[in-house]
């Protein structure tokens, strides 16, 4: 869809006059192409806040015309000064003590919503109740907001920002200390204010990362097994990984990938996404002297004890390029690591025998020298892993001189990671 059919679809949707399969164009125009849905997520804001201005001067008219001025009335005689005093502080008493009573007893309102679209189940979780999102419902902290199957929920919240809902998608309404929102899973638009003399930076925590807004308008898509994708269209937002504490500033017109091993920032309209994945672990395990171990650490000993992993890869296509990661835990150790290739896939971590594990086959590579406290080594491993597929690894110890070196595992709590390019 090219930009003038877009103008046009967009003010016959503010209309009401988009219908049937032009709806369907028109929001996959708006999925697709992320100036669109800037544009979609602006225009949507000023024409419900024109909606709502025009809406409050029409029940004000309503109300002027069915109160119209009374006649003047006898004017009272006026009151003693001391009953006016005691009076008057009885009545703050009374309305200092229900005013604060209902403030203590009821939270502030964090929010409302905007706007809602009437295909799809919207709803918004507080405490164990379940209340349908409707236009002008006032959210509160810790508001659990779930649209499935359909996008183009809005957010408005108390300090001016906006947070545009995708399809499927799920967000926790925070405003502590650490964030702002918590996003479970989807894609969501946010259109940050600035923020109030004193008051910290919004932020946005998913399941991996945390975003610190530095600038204005971004998007972020996450999902529940630890992914997540940033578009920054204006000013800045920073990026903490949570597993490794890295973090990159990212500016307008740019990307960053937390499954990317480096956080490597690249344009918004490259498809990093395709290029790019990290694969945990399906199974890991070390054996020594046929004796199989299965916990959190993965440790290698010359001669004795061997580390077995187990990857799948899917859906990703030719790699380009395969780079194992391992993080050193509990005992740092040196020596020449190698890594093979395993003869066969047939095998899971809860083994209790080592017979019938796979074999070594084809050496992808070695590593010599030490391996520190917390370090992590990375391996490159492209001469056995060319494309989607099950691969099993086998990493042994075999200098005469070597110390034993304790990995973690992917129980532990810097799991084996295989990042994959193409």
């Amino acid at each position: 869809m090219n930009e003038k059919d877009f103008k046009r679809y967009l003010t016959l949707y503010l209309d009401g006059e988009l219908e049937g399969e032009e709806i369907v164009r028109f929001k996959e125009a708006v999925e697709e192409t992320p100036a669109y849905r800037h544009q979609f997520q602006d225009e949507v804001k000023l024409h419900t806040l024109l909606r709502e201005v025009v809406s409050e001067k029409i029940e004000e008219r309503k109300i002027s015309k069915t109160n119209p001025n009374v006649s003047r009335v006898r004017q009272p005689r006026p009151i003693p000064f001391a009953t006016y005093i005691f009076s008057s502080v009885a009545a703050i008493l009374i309305v200092g003590f229900y005013v604060g009573t209902y403030f203590i007893n009821k939270p502030v309102p964090f929010g409302h919503c905007a706007q809602v679209p009437g295909e799809g189940a919207h709803v918004v979780m507080r405490d164990t109740k379940s209340i349908q999102l409707t236009k002008g419902l006032k959210l509160l902290p810790s508001d659990k907001i779930i649209s499935e199957g359909a996008g183009g929920i809005l957010i408005s919240l108390n300090d001016g920002s906006t947070i545009s809902l995708e399809k499927d998608t799920q967000v926790v309404l925070l405003d502590n200390e650490e964030s702002d929102i918590s996003l479970l899973k989807g894609e969501v638009l946010l259109e940050v204010s600035k923020r109030k003399v004193g008051k910290g930076p919004f932020k946005v925590k998913t399941t991996d990362s945390v975003l610190t807004v530095l600038g204005t308008v971004f998007s972020v898509k996450a999902k529940e097994d630890g992914f997540t994708k940033l578009d920054v269209y204006e000013g800045r937002v920073e990026v903490n990984r949570l597993r490794d504490s890295k973090k990159v500033q990212v500016t307008a017109n740019q990307s960053v990938l937390s499954s990317d091993e480096n956080l490597s920032i690249f344009s918004i309209g490259e498809n990093k996404q395709s290029k790019v994945m990290t694969v945990l672990p399906t199974d890991d395990l070390s054996v020594e002297n046929k004796r199989v171990k299965n916990d959190q650490y993965l440790k290698v000993v010359k001669s004795s004890r061997v580390i077995y992993l187990k990857f799948d890869v899917s859906g990703f296509g030719a790699v380009k390029k395969a780079v194992l990661y391992l993080t050193q835990k509990e005992d740092p150790g040196s020596g020449t690591l190698s890594f093979y290739l395993g003869d066969h896939t047939n095998w899971t971590e809860n083994t209790r025998k080592s017979q019938g594990l796979p074999k070594r086959s084809l050496l992808l590579n070695r590593q010599t020298g030490s391996v520190m406290n917390n370090k992590t080594i990375e391996v490159d491993l492209s001469k056995g892993i060319k494309g989607d597929g099950v691969y099993t690894v086998i990493v042994t110890l075999n200098k005469s001189d070597a110390h034993d070196i304790w990995f973690s595992s992917k129980e532990g709590t810097h799991p084996p990671r295989l990042q994959l390019t193409r």
